[in-house]
């Protein structure tokens, strides 16, 4: 007999049909374009908190570690403002990323070693989104998951954000 804690694990391994992905993301009201700007939102994330990560040895307290990420999200948030995307700070957002790099950065669990490559390479498969082959359950869930707190920090009222087209291009973001 399986447990269900493998039927689980099982399933969200699955890959997920196109009919799956496309039923999502009208569901989620998701577009290719605010896929495109919340990958660089947190590609951009990554890079300040892995450049200016200093260790263990020097961010220790929870007080350090929670100071850090404010001013990488606040500066990643300055960055895209200058650029015409506005973005709020917000409870979830702040939460959902403190939550992700607390136990991949600030506080390892057994001794794994989460780099900026590994973060770039985990980002840049959850935020493609023409990828119909072997998209996992697990990836379209987290893919949602972003997207809608990224989507909820995305200020509608300062962004004249055609759903087509960006306001400028992500490449300079994204090198």
């Amino acid at each position: 007999m399986v447990s269900n804690e493998k039927k689980i694990l099982a399933f969200l391994l699955e890959n997920v049909t196109i009919e799956e992905i496309e039923k999502k993301y009208k569901q989620n009201y998701i577009t290719k374009e605010k896929i495109d700007l919340f990958r660089g939102f947190t590609l951009k994330l990554g890079d300040y908190i892995f450049d200016t990560y200093l260790g263990i040895e020097y961010i220790k307290t929870k007080e350090d570690i929670e100071g850090h990420l404010k001013w990488c999200i606040s500066t990643t948030l300055n960055d895209f403002n200058k650029m015409g995307f506005s973005f709020k700070m917000t409870t979830e957002l702040y939460d959902y990323f403190y939550s992700h790099f607390e136990d991949s950065i600030y506080k390892p669990i057994d001794n794994f070693v989460y780099t900026k490559k590994t973060n770039a390479t985990y980002l840049n498969k959850i935020f493609k989104y023409d990828n119909f082959t072997d998209k996992k359950r697990l990836d379209l869930d987290t893919l949602i998951e972003y997207y809608q707190i990224l989507n909820n920090s995305f200020n509608k009222e300062k962004n004249v954000v055609v759903e087509n087209k960006p306001k400028r291009s992500l490449q300079s973001i994204n090198k």
